[in-house]
């Protein structure tokens, strides 16, 4: 398991001398009940005998009046070949798990609309000892206005109007502690230090603790919410798990965290074997920074109003600059662009290039306060131990190679802020028994996309985590 934290000690006073430039966090109301419920016949040795080839064991899970549940179990068996369907009664969602697939949900299901939950235990046959037992639910909680969730409120838009508009682009998801995560090239999913170490403590600021924080699914197609403010759920197809064991993740507090707040984790397929990069696409990265006032874009899924609460936005506004922190270290971009609290995590795109690239990641508002700048903020890419969690998540000594150049031209060599255009110089500069990254994409015979593989005595491994590549075509 590699859980990875560096944070930095600190008083609580230095925290509230600098809370002007607010994080934007807003998790959802919702609460755990315990939910004793067990389908199925933990250690029977007997065989199921049945002349159909499977026997089907069913129970409603239901809580009055909740907006939507999660099903949590503490203990399960499902063999080789049985497996468990939960179905929403409200609108139909579907999910079905075998062990491997519940094992990646960390023992839980999908995020389900409505207040009941129809539980299949489906049991093959030859199989002896299945059952799947319930622990407890999460519970959503109807009824909050979407102020009160707010984490930021005003100093987070920049302007009289928020100027935020619906947006389709999935390369964004939510996730369900009040945050938003993106895809990036490497397969990597990208967040705020403060989505995945938060530990509210009453009243007061955020104070992390080192320990993980991140549950649940990286969640697209995330439909209107009700006119109270309350969030639905997407489709269990729309959700993918998120994988809590290669969470890396930097978050002190201090300052809010600019220019030290950022998290790398992966996720995994959804329970019909898709995985997120493949099907919605992903953002690229660079070092490069804007010019003053080029246009930027966030993307996310901050507060709102009625039925856009926690849905997609985004909005467009002009870039201000890159600044230091505390320490030459801390490394953060200003921008007057509208977000709301939950836009945390969100990608910071720069829009001059094209296609578009990312510069970092969205932590912070302060557009309406004069002491923070009057623009929001967010981590570096510059920031080195980002570039570090983000280059080695596939393990050190890795080459990355992206048929789409870097903008303003920085060079290239192999990094994954620099990643060579050409697959013949990854293969030259791999170290043995390393790892080629590819983008997705068609690097061609006439661009000089020829080699012998293992012709220098070598051994390397090819991967592409975000979609097809074509080599030499």
């Amino acid at each position: 398991m590699k859980i990875i934290y560096t944070k930095t000690l600190l008083a609580l006073a230095a925290l509230l001398v600098v809370l002007p430039a607010m994080a934007q966090f807003a998790p959802p109301p919702q609460h755990i009940e315990p939910y004793n419920l067990t389908l199925g016949q933990p250690g029977k040795n007997r065989s199921v005998q049945k002349e159909s080839d499977q026997v089907t064991l069913s129970e409603v899970v239901r809580v009055e009046g909740a907006p939507w549940l999660r099903l949590k179990f503490r203990a399960y068996n499902l063999g080789q070949h049985s497996y468990i369907v939960m179905t929403s009664l409200e609108d139909g969602g579907q999910q079905r798990l075998d062990a491997k697939s519940l094992a990646q949900w960390n023992s839980a299901s999908a995020f389900f609309n409505g207040d009941a939950v129809l539980l299949e235990l489906h049991v093959a046959e030859g199989e002896s000892g299945i059952f799947a037992t319930l622990e407890s639910l999460n519970v959503g909680e109807r009824g909050v206005a979407a102020a009160a969730e707010d984490s930021g409120g005003s100093e987070t838009q920049c302007g009289p109007v928020d100027n935020r508009v619906a947006s389709t682009d999935n390369r964004a998801g939510r996730i369900i502690n009040g945050c938003t995560a993106w895809l990036v090239s490497n397969g990597a999913v990208l967040t705020a230090g403060h989505c995945v170490d938060w530990d509210p403590d009453g009243g007061g600021p955020l104070l992390p603790d080192g320990v993980l924080d991140l549950w649940g699914s990286f969640s697209v197609n995330v439909p209107a919410s009700d006119p109270d403010g309350t969030i639905n759920q997407s489709a269990p197809e729309d959700q993918f798990p998120i994988d809590t064991s290669n969470v890396v993740w930097n978050y002190d507090g201090e300052g809010q965290g600019l220019g030290k707040d950022w998290a790398v984790f992966g996720i995994f397929p959804n329970a019909n074997g898709e995985r997120a990069h493949l099907r919605e696409g992903f953002y690229r990265m660079t070092r490069q920074n804007p010019a003053a006032n080029d246009s930027m874009r966030i993307t996310g899924y901050g507060v709102d109003t009625g039925v856009d609460n926690k849905t997609l936005q985004t909005s467009a506004g002009p870039y201000v600059g890159e600044y230091t922190g505390g320490a030459a270290t801390n490394i953060y971009h200003r921008y007057q662009v509208d977000t709301r609290g939950a836009n945390s995590g969100s990608p910071i795109i720069w829009r001059t290039p094209s296609p578009d690239f990312t510069v970092g990641i969205h932590t912070n508002g302060g557009c309406g306060d004069p002491v923070a700048g009057t623009s929001n903020a967010g981590t570096s890419f510059e920031v080195d131990a980002l570039e570090i969690a983000i280059r080695d998540f596939h393990g050190s000594g890795a080459k990355y190679v992206d048929v789409v150049p870097q903008p303003n031209n920085p060079g290239q060599a192999g990094e994954v802020f620099r990643p060579y255009v050409h697959v013949p110089d990854a293969v030259s500069n791999v170290p043995n028994n390393g790892r080629v990254i590819l983008v997705k994409g068609t690097y061609t015979k006439a661009a000089g996309n020829t080699f012998t593989a293992g012709a220098d005595g070598k051994a390397m491994t090819f991967l592409a985590p975000v979609g097809t590549v074509i080599i030499g075509n």
